[in-house]
């Protein structure tokens, strides 16, 4: 029986962006097990000297080659945790990795929000994926912390270039780090490139924290925590990290955790996340927060959409998203047509909220002229019901750009969560662009050739198909592509769709954590 969090617990992970969660079945006899089974993976790595030992060693082979990991995964406590952030139904996604600690430094970052540091969609405030990070030995500053800055979830950095591309991953110092100098001598200029990629980002009192916990524990984090791996010391043993990704498959319409309060307690949370968290506390209460602006208030947050930092235009959007009136619609429409980018990110977020009203708009909005503002609104229309399939629906067929077409992909699964979507229609499309041809591979980051539209498209089918039936050819035609797709990745989440009872599920879970087993 899961064991789940507590109102305290869930208001840390939406305000730190992370909690930690100590294993209730496992022993230490059996964390010295995992480690020893780590230990012999990059032994092993370290011995073959492949150039592909991270998608067949040390990646996406976890379960397979540690099948003792799933007592971590399924553990009461562990398993109550992920149920009570993303719901019943969070999906495993087969991505997964074991790191170590290494005597450089990493550089702060987000992880991409695809496999390999790839791009499939914009960041999602709502609770909608985890990361998970098992320490299967006690972590200290002498073994390499990760470290996180918490509360950074919220926040972003800009990736289009000039050039009408984008970055895929989030270095939180953009395209101009010295990568060098953090596996330097000087140990006293790794600090402050580090301290000083942080103050890139414009906000003030950021927190920075080392992650020591006792062995066995692990680390529940908001996917797009700001983090990184610290250096190792010369003298330590070595420091192994799990690392999985687990993914919302269903809208809330009542609390997950052991929830007694209406409302978010706010007191201990900074000023500029509060109505992110209030926001985020009541969508995973199924409920939408209204609060109205005074009209100061209202002219104050529209300055600050437009003229402030990443932290003051995340907030702002957040006020005018939860306000009433039609001012603060239109300052966030206008927001969405901005030249700034992280104005219009802002005014994606803020519009979300209040999809119900504009998503007519945001549907035109759609068809600009502007690729940057057509890939936000798509985005956006994630969470416009109506107005958003038609207008998404066409973008999937139509958009030239890979980034605009993989966020409407991400959003069309978004709006399948809904009970009266038309599902038919919007899983003919999204299995139209999982037809050998139709979306053609976009990346080869870390050796493996896939397409980032491809992907953001299964988890769509596969949100789908967690809210909805699948008829039996749409079944058939799912399992067809099943057998000609090349992407491990998108393999995985349409054999997850098309485990429609609890017999398919085990069966397709028990291939899953065998997958790439050599």
């Amino acid at each position: 029986m899961p064991h789940l969090l507590d109102d305290e617990a869930y208001l840390r992970f939406l305000d730190d962006g992370y909690v930690v969660v100590e294993p209730e079945s496992l022993d230490d006899g059996d964390h010295e097990f995992l480690w020893n089974r780590a230990d012999a993976l990059y032994e092993r790595t370290r011995a073959l000297k492949s150039r592909t030992a991270h998608l067949e060693i040390l990646g996406d082979n976890l379960r397979a080659s540690v099948p003792e990991i799933d007592r971590v995964l399924e553990d009461p406590a562990v398993a109550g945790a992920i149920e009570s952030i993303l719901d019943e139904g969070a999906f495993l996604h087969p991505h997964n990795f074991v790191h170590e600690s290494l005597a450089r430094d990493q550089p702060f970052h987000q992880d991409g929000n695809l496999p390999w540091n790839e791009r499939g969609h914009y960041r999602s405030h709502r609770p909608d994926w985890l990361i998970f990070l098992y320490y299967p030995q006690a972590v200290t500053l002498e073994n390499g912390p990760t470290e996180i800055v918490r509360c950074s979830q919220y926040w972003a950095t800009d990736i289009e270039r000039p050039d009408g591309t984008w970055r895929p991953g989030d270095p939180i110092s953009g395209d101009s780090f010295a990568p060098e100098v953090l596996g330097g001598d000087d140990l006293a200029a790794r600090d402050s490139a580090l301290a000083e990629s942080l103050d890139g980002l414009g906000i003030p009192d950021l927190e920075r924290r080392l992650i020591e916990v006792p062995a066995g524990s692990v680390v529940i984090g908001n996917y797009d925590l700001i983090h990184r791996g610290s250096r190792t010391l010369p003298t330590s043993a070595a420091r192994y990290m799990f690392k999985f990704y687990f993914a919302r498959t269903r809208e809330p319409t009542a609390p997950a955790w052991n929830n007694l309060a209406e409302l978010a307690p706010l007191d201990a949370v900074r000023e500029d996340l509060r109505p992110i968290v209030e926001s985020n506390w009541a969508w995973s209460r199924g409920e939408r927060m209204q609060r109205p602006l005074d009209s100061s208030a209202r002219t104050a947050a529209q300055g600050e959409l437009v003229a402030g930092g990443e932290h003051l235009k995340v907030a702002s959007a957040y006020r005018l998203g939860m306000d009433t009136g039609e001012a603060s619609l239109d300052a966030l429409l206008g927001g969405l047509f901005d030249e700034a980018e992280s104005t219009r990110r802002a005014a994606a977020y803020g519009l979300r909220l209040r999809c119900d009203e504009v998503g007519h708009a945001l549907a035109e909005a759609c068809m600009s002229d502007r690729v940057s503002v057509r890939r936000f609104a798509a985005f956006a229309l994630g969470a416009a019901w109506s107005p958003g399939e038609v207008a998404l629906l066409d973008r999937l067929e139509s958009e030239r750009d890979d980034l605009a077409r993989s966020n409407a992909a991400y959003a069309l699964g978004q709006l399948a969560r809904s009970p009266s979507c038309d599902a038919h229609t919007i899983l003919s499309c999204l299995l139209d662009r999982l037809v050998a041809g139709a979306e053609p591979d976009n990346t080869e980051v870390a050796g493996l050739s896939r397409s980032t539209v491809r992907q953001s498209a299964a988890y769509a089918v596969l949100q789908l198909a967690s809210n909805h039936p699948l008829p039996p050819d749409a079944r058939r035609r799912v399992s067809d592509l099943i057998t000609i797709e090349r992407d491990r990745y998108v393999v995985g989440m349409l054999a997850e769709a098309v485990a429609t009872d609890s017999a398919d599920r085990e069966v397709i879970r028990a291939l899953a954590a065998r997958r790439w087993s050599a």
